[in-house]
């Protein structure tokens, strides 16, 4: 992740900047399933529905097209998941959610 959860809710950003945040991960998955990342905001799904979709590039890299736009929140939990027919969850990232911090963290690959 760059720019340029800590629980469901996530934290709320009191200072009113907006982050424009991109996400990027080396994955190999099933010809025809795609990357999504799901997270606690509703901009990332709120772990249910795909909403933000990544490109592949050589190398099985996924990346952003768009920045996602946080507004409201600095913290909040997110997780890659393969993707079928740009709707059904085929797959989770193992492991424990991901943490993205952007007040402390801001430049970040």
């Amino acid at each position: 992740m760059r720019l340029g959860g800590f629980n469901g809710s996530g934290v709320s950003n009191s200072n009113n900047q907006t982050y424009l945040v991109y996400f990027k991960i080396q994955k190999k998955i099933s010809q025809g399933h795609t990357m999504a990342v799901l997270g606690c905001t509703e901009n990332l799904g709120s772990w249910k529905t795909p909403m933000y979709f990544l490109k592949w590039t050589q190398g099985d890299v996924w990346v952003s097209e768009q920045p996602v736009l946080m507004r409201d929140r600095f913290y909040f939990q997110y997780k890659y998941a393969a993707i079928q027919d740009k709707r059904e969850i085929v797959g989770w990232e193992r492991g424990v959610d991901r943490i993205a911090d952007l007040i402390i963290k801001p430049e970040c690959t």
